[in-house]
């Protein structure tokens, strides 16, 4: 299963299991509350990696809210394949030998993203669930250590990059209780950097193995995006 389908059927899974929840809630919290303040954690899944953000959010009225969300991805790679290196690098003469790499890649990227979301059917639904439609934008910073086992050599060699990035989706937030807010969220990032970063070109293949189709790294990384966030009401 390709993975933006594997993101669809659980938005969709975990949406109708939320929306069922909710509807079948005997009591009525206020989820229009045009003063509240929302904060909390938020876990995702992308179409290139998964990781984990945090979010702030103010409400200007019922239908109207601004904030600001950050997050660390984890970027995997699509092929899994073994590179040669040397047993010691100082002293290549010893011989070669090959580390598996059972995801080349070891990219993080972290958006801090500005947001605005508007709230849906306020006055037409009265149960503890709205829909919403998002938009986001800011800065985007991408940690590129070198694909080597070592990781100190890792630490110490990490490149960055950095670059805008922007999101837009749509959702529903779930209202718990009088203060637990539960958010599910589909949308796309749009992430392109001016030039390639996570290459490997510099480590020779075995004989055999076909050449990833990014071996020499990646300027877009952009993709489809899920994010299911668990926040408070303050």
């Amino acid at each position: 299963m390709n993975g933006k389908r594997y993101i669809l059927i659980t938005f969709l899974t975990i949406f109708f299991f939320l929306l069922l929840n909710s509807s079948l809630a005997g009591k009525r919290f206020n989820i229009d509350d045009p003063h509240a303040k929302y904060g909390g954690l938020t876990l995702i899944q992308t179409d290139r990696g998964s990781g984990l953000g945090g979010f702030f959010e103010w409400s200007i009225n019922t239908s109207n809210r601004i904030g600001i969300n950050a997050s660390l991805l984890m970027i995997k790679g699509k092929y899994d394949y073994p590179i040669i290196i040397p047993y010691d690098p100082y002293n290549p003469s010893y011989g070669y030998s090959y580390y598996e790499k059972s995801d080349k890649k070891r990219l993080s990227l972290l958006p801090v993203y500005i947001n605005y979301k508007r709230v849906l059917f306020t006055d037409a639904i009265a149960n503890n669930f709205r829909p919403f439609l998002n938009i986001s934008f800011g800065p985007v910073i991408a940690f590129d250590p070198p694909n080597v086992p070592d990781f100190v050599e890792r630490w110490k060699k990490m490149t960055t990059a950095y670059t805008f990035g922007g999101r837009i989706g749509t959702g529903v937030d779930f209202l718990y209780g009088p203060g637990t807010i539960i958010t599910l969220y589909f949308g796309y990032d749009y992430i392109h950097f001016l030039r390639k970063i996570d290459a490997s070109k510099n480590y020779e293949m075995p004989e055999g193995y076909e050449v990833p189709k990014d071996h020499d790294g990646l300027k877009d990384y952009s993709g489809l995006i899920l994010k299911i966030g668990f926040g408070k009401k303050y």
